[in-house]
């Protein structure tokens, strides 16, 4: 260090007019220097503590909350960071703009000002409120209460392209007409509590309900996203009863109501702009009113619609997983939540319309929802509840998320991995059959073993696990490139025994399937089950009815394929499309080799039904 005198004290001690001993560093900018230095190493170490926190909160839950397999190949050096600002979110990850953002701190949404808070943990950035900054566009207070950035959603008004996707009526700049009155309001809420909430589980139930059950639960909101919720809940409930149930409780048919909370539905959700909206609560009301779409063509409005919705999710970062972006852990658990209740209805869609999924497996980090009770978390919760080993509210959504990420993941590895070949065709084969039984020993000890199936809603779980694995059995010993007619030509060269199982098993699913629909322990959730038709199974059977030898097993084979595809016929949302064609086309080959004729909607041989059939053959 110089410490050499000069002739003149140093420009800090001149600003300050304080005594300068006139070093060079002086005395008091030594001084000032080390006070500097210690109130930044203080203020690092306190940084540091954060992180520390953070991380091991992280580790913490990876490690007791295990996702069935690694899913984020895709997104593993991804850097994103989520903006969040009064019940709104977004996410970006364009290397730029992060890097930008990193450098010159937070910027609030209003453009005008900046923040110094520094970033937490590197790869999360978000305004959590915004009481620091005072240039706030959205000066204007929500009817509701809540105060909003206006750049962030936009949700008070219409923006132009949500009123082209759900036909905007000039009928709807107010829905006060369509909403149900205080006593419809309470039977809605109990059917969607009953029937729909245990199958989907988007929401946290508890803070659905002070939103939809409070004092003003039959008023109107001026909140666009609570007033979407509210009626895609009452959509869904309506969808969810039986025909005959909803003329007795309500005195009118069921479709009338459904056609009623439908186009409020949509009107509410274009009113929300649901297409621009960065409100989660949007996007919930979107996901169910979507999920319980039932329709004549609805499965290819909602498979378009889907590619609309997974932009909208990429967008507030749900497929980045909450934790990864430092939010706390309800925030975190609602969030998954919505996730893979997309993820679901993703596969779905893309079953009806024969099309490859959205989301492809690789391109998210999301774990699943945890197994707990709603009563377990809540907005106050500072860390993750412990799961439980017994059934709980989310139990059933789980097995259905991981039935499916497993399969399609033992699906795509033995793709990956067939050459083609014979040989390569039977180790993949067997290589599947180990896969499923790893799956169902997962399920098993996870799940099953905790089931009652004294209790209606748990049966219906163990049988959804049986039907899937049954099914996930059938198609992996169907060899893949090869038509349902080579298949069962080349299992008949001497395969006989085996051909016989598979045939057995593949009834088997189909009396599974049309047991779910129709058996009076599982009728309030029969909505659900019938979007689910077991399109493998089907094929099979009506193929092996058609160029096998009739025997009983052909009759009670032909007995249920009957029941199956004239409900599916009946059913709006799979009367048309490419599957339902294809049926049709195999059930009248079938016809033809059971003495029938099948005009794509019934049966006629003499006036005697399948069942009648079965009955003559007995005797």
């Amino acid at each position: 260090m110089n410490t050499a005198l000069t002739t003149r004290s140093c420009r800090r001690c001149s600003q300050k007019k304080i005594r300068c001993n006139k070093a060079q560093p002086c005395a008091s900018c030594i001084k000032s220097a080390s006070e500097q230095l210690v109130s930044r190493l203080k203020s690092l170490e306190k940084e540091v503590q954060t992180l520390t926190e953070k991380l091991e909160t992280v580790n913490h839950d990876s490690r007791r909350h295990p996702h069935p397999a690694e899913n984020s190949s895709a997104v593993k050096g991804e850097r994103g960071k989520l903006f969040v600002d009064r019940g709104s979110s977004q996410y970006i990850n364009h290397e730029v703009l992060v890097d930008l953002e990193t450098q010159v701190g937070r910027v609030c949404k209003c453009g005008t000002c900046t923040t110094d808070r520094g970033p937490l943990g590197g790869s999360y950035q978000a305004i959590q409120d915004s009481q620091h900054c005072k240039h706030r566009l959205g000066k204007a207070k929500d009817e509701s209460g809540t105060q909003e950035v206006a750049s962030i959603g936009r949700e008070r008004k219409m923006v132009t392209g949500n009123g082209f996707v759900f036909q905007y009526s000039p009928m709807a700049v107010s829905l006060s007409d369509f909403y149900p009155s205080s006593v419809q309001h309470s039977i809605l809420w109990d059917l969607f509590e009953e029937n729909v909430a245990p199958l989907t589980m988007i929401f946290h139930k508890p803070s659905l309900a002070k939103t939809l059950n409070g004092a003003a639960a039959t008023t109107i909101p001026e909140d666009r996203a609570s007033e979407a919720v509210r009626f895609a809940v009452c959509f869904a409930a309506i969808t969810s009863m039986d025909p005959e149930r909803c003329k007795h409780v309500f005195d009118q048919e069921r479709g009338s109501l459904q056609q009623h909370y439908r186009f409020a539905t949509e009107q509410a959700l274009a009113r929300a702009n649901f297409l621009q909206s960065h409100n989660l609560t949007v996007l919930q009301a979107t996901i169910l009113y979507l999920t319980c779409l039932r329709g004549e063509d609805d499965a290819a409005f909602i498979w378009a619609m889907t590619a609309a919705v997974h932009r909208i999710a990429q967008g507030l970062g749900l497929h980045r997983g909450g934790t990864h972006l430092g939010l706390n852990p309800f925030q975190t658990e609602v969030r998954r939540r919505i996730w893979w209740a997309f993820y679901l209805l993703d596969c779905q869609s893309s079953e009806f319309s024969a099309v490859g999924t959205q989301i492809k497996e690789g391109t998210y980090d999301t774990r699943l929802p945890l197994n707990i009770h709603d009563s377990d978390i809540s907005l106050e919760s500072r860390s993750f509840p412990d799961e439980r080993s017994i059934f709980t509210d989310m139990t059933f959504c789980l097995i259905r998320c991981e039935m499916t990420v497993l399969n399609r993941q033992l699906h795509l590895d033995l793709r990956s991995s067939s050459g083609g070949h014979v040989e390569e065709s039977s180790l993949n084969t067997l290589r599947r059959l180990h896969g499923l039984k790893q799956i169902h020993s997962r399920l098993r000890r996870r799940y099953l073993d905790y089931c009652d199936v004294s209790i209606p809603f748990q049966w219906v779980t163990v049988t959804v696990i049986r039907l899937a694995l049954a099914r996930s059995w059938l198609i992996a010993h169907l060899s893949e490139g090869m038509s349902a007619a080579e298949q069962i030509l080349v299992l008949s060269n001497g395969e006989a025994l085996k051909r016989e199982r598979l045939f057995v098993t593949a009834i088997e699913v189909l009396e599974f399937a049309y047991l779910l629909e129709t058996d009076p322990r599982t009728k309030q959730w029969s909505w659900l089950f019938e979007g689910y038709p077991q399109l493998h199974a089907a094929v099979f059977v009506l193929r092996q009815i058609g160029v096998g030898p009739q025997t009983m097993l052909t009759d009670r084979a032909w007995a249920v394929a009957y029941k199956v595809v004239t409900r599916w016929r009946n059913n709006d949302l799979q009367k048309n499309g490419v599957t339902s064609a294809l049926v049709s086309r195999i059930m009248a080959q079938a016809a033809v080799a059971q003495g029938c004729i099948w005009d794509g909607g019934e049966i006629k041989d003499e006036s005697r039904s399948p069942t009648d059939e079965l009955y003559h053959r007995k005797n």
